[in-house]
């Protein structure tokens, strides 16, 4: 959908640094996204998701993919404590 490179030119505008919320992910559990999709489940990565999205600070870009909402907390964060943007294409 272009949601880094989105991220990159907003952090250009505002100069706010760049958090790409599931390289975090990657960073903190040693393993990939699919690696954890595959060995320890949705449910595993959806709590790291969530545990790094409740430490960012103020004053950055958050980077994050479309699951991030199935969590009432992650959603009542975003609502509270950020300006929220939704990407959208289609297929093509």
């Amino acid at each position: 959908v272009g949601k880094s490179t989105t991220a990159k030119k907003l952090s250009k505008l505002l100069g706010w640094p760049v958090l790409e919320l599931d390289c975090e992910v990657e960073r903190l559990s040693g393993m990939s996204v699919e690696e954890i999709f595959f060995h320890r489940g949705e449910s595993v990565f959806r709590r790291l998701e969530e545990e790094v999205l409740l430490s960012t600070p103020t004053g950055v870009i958050l980077s994050c993919g479309g699951g991030v909402v199935t969590s009432k907390v992650n959603r009542f964060f975003l609502k509270e404590r950020s300006l929220t943007f939704s990407l959208w294409a289609s297929p093509e």
